[in-house]
């Protein structure tokens, strides 16, 4: 029995493609036979992992544009009665092709929504549910959702926070869910030892409007004279670490996520929180250690950075004791090794023994 992680291609970095490899590398770790499939030629090199790596060959459809991302994403292929080839790559440098089949379980992305299908060839399925919002994509109003591949067509989903765990059980009463918390690389992810700098760091890709607003009012004010601002976007996780290690703050513009790992990575960094929780991320912004705001609420946003920035400047030992209370936090309730320990209990549950290299 063997498992693969379907992974999908991002032209950017992104979490959620982070996590399937940290989820292959926990069950390989833990003796499973376990890959990351990738629907590209090549496996994201915007951050290191050790985790066994397949490549699938489905039919080609030359009418498709050759660099589309719909061509690279394409999953219609887990539907079809023909299995497709596909090539691991093996420790010894060298490839083996096989196809899959019914000894294989596929773990499915949640995205697709509605177009997630069972599988034609006869594998197994589970679904990693790294966002619970997107469970009902390209649902209308009116559609029957008894039809869901989520009703007795998979042996389970992996649900990634609470929140995502009480939204499935909540629409899928019958669903199996398993709980396998995301956690941060504290060996990168950690408290500098040197001073915070004056600055301020975000991720311009989550809700772009709400941060243009909180910015552009403080800078009315007048209070973000002598403060840098870094956008996180495009980096590696390397770069990504030492921009959190460097600033004082971090926004927080969750949006309907299924987790939250950004806020978190800054946490863990030492950062002052400030911002949305996204629902998901509340489990871990809590307000000993950060500053929640409610959701959609630039004005309170704004108000809360700028009390962030004025504490830093007039009590600059209480922020830093903030930001270390939640790095330590995050090192007690959010590691790796706690995430890995919980994605190794989740899958014992799925396949048992039978299931592991061993």
């Amino acid at each position: 029995m063997t498992i693969f992680y379907i992974c999908p291609w991002a032209e950017k970095p992104t979490g959620g493609i982070k996590q399937i490899f940290r989820h292959v590398e926990a069950l390989d770790a833990a003796g499973f036979d376990a890959y990351a499939l990738v629907l590209d030629s090549t496996a994201p090199d915007w951050f290191d992992s050790p985790a066994p790596v397949a490549t699938v060959h489905p039919p080609k459809f030359s009418w498709i544009p050759r660099r589309s991302a719909w061509k690279k994403n394409r999953m219609d292929w887990v539907s079809s009665p023909v299995s497709p080839n596909i090539k691991l790559r093996l420790e010894s440098g060298k490839n083996l092709q096989r196809r899959l089949g019914p000894i294989d379980i596929l773990v499915l992305p949640e995205y697709p929504g509605k177009k997630l299908q069972p599988c034609g060839f006869g594998s197994s399925l589970v679904i990693f549910n790294q966002n619970a919002h997107y469970t009902f994509a390209g649902y209308s109003y009116f559609d029957d959702a008894g039809t869901s591949i989520y009703r007795d067509k998979v042996l389970a989903a992996l649900a990634v926070s609470t929140h995502t765990f009480d939204y499935l059980k909540y629409a899928f009463a019958d669903l199996r869910v398993l709980l396998t918390p995301n956690g941060v690389d504290t060996e990168r992810f950690h408290p500098g030892g040197e001073a915070k700098k004056r600055q301020i760091a975000f991720m311009p890709r989550k809700l772009p409007k709400d941060i243009v607003q909180v910015l552009q009012m403080l800078r009315a004010r007048g209070v973000l004279q002598g403060w840098e601002l870094c956008a996180i976007d495009g980096m590696g996780e390397a770069a990504v670490a030492q921009a959190l290690r460097e600033s004082a703050i971090f926004l927080s513009t969750c949006h309907e996520e299924g987790f939250g790992l950004p806020p978190l990575e800054a946490g863990a960094s030492g950062c002052v929180v400030v911002g949305y929780t996204g629902h998901a991320a509340r489990e871990f912004m809590l307000p000993e250690h950060c500053h929640p705001v409610p959701q959609g609420d630039v004005l309170g946003f704004a108000r809360a950075v700028e009390r962030a920035m004025a504490e830093f400047d007039t009590h600059p030992q209480k922020a830093r004791q903030l930001g270390d209370d939640f790095a330590r936090f995050a090192r007690m309730r959010y590691s790796k090794e706690a995430e890995g320990r919980a994605v190794v209990a989740a899958w014992q549950q799925i396949c048992g023994a039978s299931g592991q290299r061993r």
